[in-house]
């Protein structure tokens, strides 16, 4: 007889999910899989202001057509684990190990963790912004560090509302002897999320276990509104005597992924090593050709029609030079490889001829 623990020990489970889902609460849940792997999420592309004329047809300025930029958010997370507990082994441990108990465990110690690892790496290197530390983190630059994490959302005129600041824990020692930093008193400390502990320059410090960071990350600030961690399967159950087995056969499935939504991408930023950015690739236009490099990339994405290539679902592997014709906005991005893993800067050039 099959137990599908999901509904038989549905709060044991939502529970043991939270303990350690430091991302609940803080991401974007607006958008649905439900009945879909891939989903389209469009956005307008807005216009520059023009002089007004007083007089003539087109005072306004020439109108064109109004564009959006389409973003696909697809599944591509579809993990599973299995295990059996014998009726034989169940015993000789006093009843100690029970199928149950077990799968609590494997949420908590497993599961959950590299659901949330991987939404880590995913906004690290998919972040609108990218930050090289120019020294190593110190009690007397951290404060000024992490502010260009600040900066950066403010000069993007991101809303300063559901900020959250990710650190690891070696970086928190160093923030917390910082004036700047507000820690969380014991009055308040009860109604506050996972991880958190303190406020900076107004954005919730949450600190992660550092297995959480890619390799040379070493912070993360990003607005709730701009990052997804959708989880559209989460099924646990477990087999009480299946064919050939004498006790308990486990079984979990989770589908999920992770992902910065391009039209709110200005509201992540990531800070990370010196060096490890990709280098900004180079555009030149000539003669109607684009020629696009960047030293060791392992890709290069681009548009013609000024999209973001990080997000734009009309974006192009670079592979030769490409056609354009003159007022085309050429934007490209490049990615890196284990020595360089974090997004290179978007650059863009527009064809004059």
């Amino acid at each position: 007889m099959a137990v599908n623990l999901a509904s038989k020990y549905e709060k044991q489970f939502e529970a043991a999910f939270k303990p350690n889902a430091y991302f609940e609460g803080k991401t974007n849940t607006k958008y649905t899989f439900e009945g879909a792997k891939k989903i389209f999420i469009y956005s307008p592309v807005t216009t520059p202001l023009a002089d007004y004329t007083r007089s003539g047809s087109n005072r306004y300025g020439t109108p064109t057509e109004m564009d959006t930029a389409l973003q696909g958010l697809e599944l591509s997370q579809d993990k599973g684990f299995t295990k059996t507990l014998d009726r034989g082994n169940y015993t000789d441990s006093m009843l100690a190990i029970s199928a149950g108990n077990w799968m609590t465990e494997q949420i908590k110690g497993v599961v959950t963790p590299t659901v949330e690892k991987y939404g880590m790496e995913v906004w690290s290197k998919q972040a609108g912004k990218t930050i090289a530390a120019s020294a190593a983190l110190s009690k007397s630059n951290v404060s000024e560090t992490l502010a260009d994490l600040d900066q950066a959302l403010t000069d993007a005129f991101v809303p300063t509302d559901g900020r959250y600041l990710y650190i690891p824990a070696s970086v928190f020692k160093l923030l917390k002897l910082s004036p700047e930093f507000v820690g969380i008193d014991s009055l308040g400390a009860k109604a506050i999320g996972k991880g958190e502990v303190g406020e900076y320059m107004g954005a919730r410090v949450v600190v992660l276990p550092s297995s959480y960071f890619p390799a040379g990350a070493k912070a993360l600030l990003a607005r709730k509104e701009s990052i997804l961690l959708p989880r559209k399967i989460s099924t646990f159950k477990t087999h009480q005597n299946p064919p050939g087995i004498d006790g308990w056969l486990m079984e979990g499935r989770v589908y999920y992924d992770a992902f910065v939504l391009g039209a709110k991408s200005a509201g992540v930023a990531v800070l990370c090593d010196n060096g490890k950015q990709q280098a900004a690739p180079t555009i030149e236009i000539s003669a109607g050709k684009a020629t696009i490099t960047s030293a060791s990339a392992s890709k290069i994405l681009y548009t013609i029609d000024g999209g973001d290539p990080r997000y734009d679902d009309k974006a192009k592997v670079y592979s030769a030079a490409v056609d354009v014709t003159t007022g085309q906005v050429v934007r490209a991005v490049a990615y890196g490889g284990s020595s360089t893993p974090f997004t290179s800067d978007v650059v863009e050039e527009t064809a004059t001829e």
